[in-house]
């Protein structure tokens, strides 16, 4: 099964299915890496956020997630594992910590990939 396939499984919510997969093959399959370990984390939403999510990427462009709910250990474990894991730079943002325009905009343009 290609990492295609397995994260639009993944994706439980509509309509990011199609954007994501459109995106370059390493970008997919860093995408699901990066889910499956915050999801294994506990994270109760995960929301893409940046040029990928805005679709003016680079295939060099970092990921830019935010995440909701994931307890503080949970967060820092799963942080750490994503840096030994996967190459491409990653940001992973804690929602509870985010404020003002930047909150703002992860929350309008952001593209949620999980949600339960």
């Amino acid at each position: 099964m290609t990492h295609r396939v397995e994260l639009e499984k993944q994706i439980g919510v509509s309509g990011a299915e199609d954007q994501v997969l459109r995106f370059p093959e390493s970008v997919v399959r860093d995408l699901k890496t990066v889910t499956d370990i915050l999801i294994r984390h506990h994270a109760k939403r995960i929301i893409l956020y940046g040029s990928f999510a805005r679709g003016d990427f680079r295939l060099s462009s970092d990921l830019d997630l935010c995440v909701e709910e994931i307890p503080d250990e949970e967060y820092f474990s799963a942080w750490a594992e994503t840096l030994m894991i996967v190459s491409r730079h990653v940001s992973i943002l804690d929602l509870a910590g985010v404020r003002g325009y930047l909150r703002e905009r992860i929350l309008s343009e952001g593209m949620v990939l999980y949600a339960v």
